[in-house]
């Protein structure tokens, strides 16, 4: 790959033969060199450009991969997303804002609440939209968190009283 330096090296070697060329007196000579130094000068904006498009495409190459990843973590359970560790899940997450935007937006908590259909219920809304809420059964929470270790993880456990 061409580097910026190459470039800029060729141009201060066109600009030395410039000077050299004035002292011979020859316009044609003259005419030529300077026709050089344009052409380098368009070779040194073309490959900035290229440069630039090439770190942009990186961003967005590593943009995709981390969404690809994120995805692969993901599942769809109770109608919310749940990310998963090792043992466990991580959530809930917004199905809204996943599958419009690939944002991963945790759901904030509105308390346990005893539906009579339900039972002991988690309510969740999305900081986000404001207006979504879900409803998920204690247990199947409980399922999520606990995970395969049957241990749930201290920072989510369910609140004294439960």
């Amino acid at each position: 790959m061409i580097e910026f330096a190459t470039v800029t090296g060729a141009l201060a070697a066109v600009r030395t033969i410039s000077e050299i060329a004035k002292n011979i007196n020859s316009a044609e000579l003259n005419q030529k060199v300077i026709d050089l130094q344009n052409s380098i000068l368009e070779l040194q904006q073309q490959l900035f450009e290229f440069q630039t498009q090439n770190l942009t495409l990186k961003a967005e190459k590593r943009e995709l991969l981390e969404t690809i990843e994120r995805e692969h973590q993901l599942i769809f359970k109770h109608e919310v997303y749940w990310k998963k560790l090792d043992e466990s899940y991580d959530g809930p997450y917004c199905p809204t804002c996943w599958d419009a935007d690939h944002k991963l937006i945790r759901l904030g908590s509105l308390g346990i609440v005893n539906l009579a259909r339900l039972g002991l219920t988690h309510r969740y809304y999305c900081y986000f939209h404001r207006v979504a809420t879900f409803n998920i059964q204690h247990q199947e929470v409980q399922e999520m968190l606990q995970g395969e270790s049957g241990v749930t993880r201290p920072s989510l456990m369910t609140p004294p009283g439960i």
